[in-house]
């Protein structure tokens, strides 16, 4: 069980979501996480910090909760210096595609 798994959905259902909000954050969401990714790969806390920022920000104003929480937590860690462990990484992966599968399942 990861250490963000929430009781409640995934998606905040009082957040407003028009079809365009939808189709851009299925785009970008993806595209911030490959960058994470990249950037964990690379070492590099500052393209950490400033990726998952972006993915955060994105999550938070779509109503994805968890999946902004996830991203605050391997913030803190990228501004404290630290490389986001493999399995935060993972978790944020996790819950990517089951945000995306919620939003996917609502269409």
């Amino acid at each position: 069980m990861s250490t963000h798994e929430t009781s409640g959905p995934l998606l905040d259902p009082s957040t407003p979501r028009s079809e365009r909000l939808i189709g851009l954050f299925r785009v970008h969401a993806r595209l911030d996480f490959e960058e994470v990714d990249s950037a964990i790969a690379s070492g590099d806390v500052v393209r950490i910090q400033r990726q998952v920022h972006r993915l955060k920000g994105a999550a938070s104003s779509f109503g994805a909760t968890a999946l902004a929480e996830c991203a605050a937590t391997l913030e803190r860690t990228a501004r404290n210096g630290e490389i986001p462990s493999g399995a935060s990484r993972g978790e944020l992966k996790e819950l990517l595609q089951a945000t995306l599968h919620e939003v996917e399942s609502g269409l």
